[in-house]
């Protein structure tokens, strides 16, 4: 990699390709940035009553993100919340699952139901998630604070040439 100088009047400077010698560099930051769109809108309308019921009026919100293939290419590191999202499942199903088969079970003539295989495979489910969970987090931990930062340093010090598409930091 080599800084070009554009001028002796000039302030700045391109970053030349070390393949190809292209002066056509941008960071990864910047073609992440400039290849990912979102946009949100909301839209009003009248939803029509049906049989005694009235219409009423609603409100819609949406939300979407579209990203070129090379903004995807370029997205930066992520943070590992792997630990998080089974403790929460862990911590969230074995209660749903016990609910479903209460409210279910009620009905159920003999005091036997047949739901309740299913209620015990979401407690195992949900049980089998939290440990896992557990057991992650401390190495989503480690990663975090000691691969992510520097990951995340990488990432902005590397650019990629837009000719030849290789990849380099400076």
């Amino acid at each position: 990699m080599t800084w070009q100088g554009l001028g002796p009047s000039t302030q700045a400077a391109t970053i030349v390709c070390p393949r190809c010698g292209s002066a056509d560099a941008r960071t990864l930051r910047m073609i992440h940035e400039g290849g990912t769109s979102t946009s949100r809108g909301t839209a009003t309308g009248w939803q029509q009553g049906y049989g005694s019921q009235p219409g009423r009026l609603v409100t819609f919100s949406t939300s979407s993100t579209q990203q070129t293939a090379a903004a995807k290419a370029a997205a930066p590191p992520r943070k590992r919340r792997n630990a998080v999202a089974l403790i929460g499942l862990g911590v969230a199903i074995p209660p749903i699952a016990l609910a479903f088969y209460y409210l279910l079970s009620n009905g159920s003539s003999g005091g036997t139901s047949t739901y309740a295989p299913v209620a015990m495979v979401g407690v195992a489910v949900g049980v089998v998630s939290l440990v896992v969970g557990v057991l992650l987090a401390p190495r989503d931990g480690r990663y975090n604070s000691q691969v992510f930062p520097e990951a995340l340093r990488e990432w902005e010090h590397t650019w990629a040439c837009q000719r030849c598409g290789t990849r380099f930091t400076a």
